[in-house]
């Protein structure tokens, strides 16, 4: 039994060591895409000033309307209300990076980004793999062989007490004894009395047995249900990683026209600047996109018990 806490406790910690690192995850890859997204509001704000600017030009030539003037404050209004969220959001998960990582909360990280995962995933069969190493499934089962190991303790104790002694008697009180006498046999002791809590005992454990052997069943269960859904997570992160590429090869596209239409002046200034603002903000998307696979593969790698 106490090896058997030994070994919960170590699947515990474990378990904790994992939540750690996932949580650890999913901040740095969090705070690495947030600053993208801000990086492309704050572009998206610069290529609305100057839609802005161009069109008080025209107000004042005489070919807007001032409606559109209006329109572009809205807009540029709506950018930075976006643009504070996005601050607000960063300085929030800053806080929380430096304190899971021990730093100081003040403290000012500059994350690297990472480079791009491979698009190969666990193989193998992974329902075995989780029922084997999850920490979660390990703990259960530890819990049973605890759980077993407590009602063999608890039968063991209807054994008698048996013990074998050996004694030796010198006397020279007695003339009709001999002086040397030696004594070798067997003790056992047996309380009828404890026998109705020694039952109750064994049942108590039975129960204990099966409650184990149920939890079991339901923490196996519930790896295969993490499994199957990780991989569907996994599999809707790749098709989602592979729109955000379209998405930034077209904007991309997109942009290169737009600044040969610049310098052919048939387009104004502000049309580049929304061209790579949109550029940008594809870019981003696309790091997020990144960021859910890797933290899709992460949390199924959470479940198959793997470093």
């Amino acid at each position: 039994m106490a090896r058997a806490d030994l070994g919960i406790a170590r699947d515990n910690a474990r378990q904790a060591e994992d939540e750690v690192a996932l949580k650890m995850k999913q901040l740095y890859l969090g705070l690495l895409s947030a600053e993208r997204r801000k990086q492309a509001a704050e572009l998206s704000i610069a290529a609305g000033d100057e839609r802005l600017g161009e069109a008080r030009n025209g107000v004042e030539a005489g070919a807007v309307l001032e409606l559109k003037v209006l329109e572009g404050q809205a807009l540029i209004a709506d950018a930075r209300h976006k643009l504070g969220t996005l601050e607000d959001a960063i300085s929030d998960m800053k806080v929380e990076f430096n304190d899971l990582a021990g730093l100081p909360l003040e403290t000012e990280v500059e994350l690297v980004a990472p480079e791009p995962a491979t698009t190969d995933g666990p193989t193998g069969d992974l329902e075995a793999k989780a029922i084997e190493h999850n920490p979660e499934v390990a703990a259960a089962r530890e819990l049973l062989a605890k759980a077993r190991a407590g009602l063999t303790a608890a039968r063991a104790e209807f054994i008698p007490e048996v013990g074998a002694f050996a004694q030796y008697v010198h006397q020279d009180g007695v003339p009709l004894l001999t002086e040397n006498n030696g004594v070798v046999g067997l003790k056992m002791s047996w309380t009828l009395l404890d026998f109705g809590k020694r039952t109750g005992q064994v049942h108590e454990r039975k129960a204990q047995v099966a409650e184990a052997e149920e939890n079991l069943r339901h923490a196996e269960n519930r790896a295969r249900v993490e499994i199957e859904k990780g991989l569907r997570k996994v599999r809707r992160t790749e098709t989602g990683l592979e729109a955000a590429r379209e998405s930034v090869a077209a904007r991309a596209e997109m942009r290169r026209i737009t600044a040969n239409q610049l310098e052919a002046k048939t387009v104004n200034a502000s049309s580049l600047k929304e061209a790579e603002a949109q550029l940008a903000e594809a870019e981003a998307g696309l790091f997020q996109a990144e960021a859910e696979r890797a933290t899709a593969r992460a949390e199924l790698e959470r479940t198959l018990g793997e470093e």
